[in-house]
C-alpha cells in the first residue's frame, strides 16, 4: 500500500492555482485533510508571504481586472498617471523658477547695493560707500551660498 505524502494530499483534494489571495490558500489548507502540524506550518508559510508592487501603475493583469469590471478603466488610469507626471513637472518648473527669480534679485540687490557705494565714495562720503559695499557684497555672498543650498538640496532628492 503506497502512501501519499501530506503535499499531494493536499493538491489532490484542493486546486490551489484557484486561490488568489493568502486567506484562499488558508482555507484551503485548513479544509485540507493533512495533520494539524503540517497544516500550522503550511498556513503560516502562506501569511508570511505578500505580493508588493510599487509604482504609478497598477500590473498588468491588475489593468485587464480593472476593464473586466469598468470597460476603458485601464486607459483612464493610464490617463490619470500621465495627468500626475506632468502636474509634478509644472510643479518642480515653478519651483526652479521661483528659485531663478530669488536669485537673479540677490544679484541685481548685490549690483544695486555696490553701485550706490560706488556713487557715494565719488561724492566723498566714505562711511555710507563702506556699508553700501559691504551689504552689496554679503548680498552677493548671499546669493553664492543660496546656490550651493539649492544645488544639495537637488542632489538630496536624487
Amino acid at each position: 500500500m503506497t502512501t501519499n505524502s501530506p503535499d499531494e494530499n493536499l493538491s489532490k483534494h484542493t486546486n490551489i492555482a484557484s486561490a488568489e489571495q493568502p486567506d484562499d490558500l488558508v482555507k484551503i489548507i485548513e479544509e485540507s485533510e493533512l495533520p494539524a502540524e503540517k497544516k500550522a506550518e503550511l498556513v503560516r508559510v502562506v501569511l508570511h508571504y505578500s505580493k508588493y508592487h510599487e509604482g504609478p501603475l497598477p500590473l498588468a493583469e491588475e489593468f485587464a481586472r480593472y476593464n473586466e469590471i469598468v470597460p476603458g478603466a485601464g486607459g483612464r488610469i493610464l490617463s490619470m498617471a500621465e495627468k500626475e507626471q506632468q502636474m509634478r513637472a509644472n510643479a518642480q518648473e515653478k519651483i526652479l523658477s521661483n528659485e531663478r527669480t530669488k536669485i537673479s534679485g540677490a544679484i541685481l540687490l548685490g549690483i544695486l547695493l555696490i553701485v550706490v557705494a560706488a556713487l557715494a565714495l565719488f561724492e566723498g562720503n566714505t562711511p555710507v560707500a563702506i556699508s553700501f559695499g559691504l551689504v552689496g557684497a554679503l548680498t552677493s555672498a548671499f546669493r553664492r551660498i543660496l546656490d550651493f543650498l539649492i544645488q544639495k538640496k537637488k542632489i538630496d532628492q536624487e
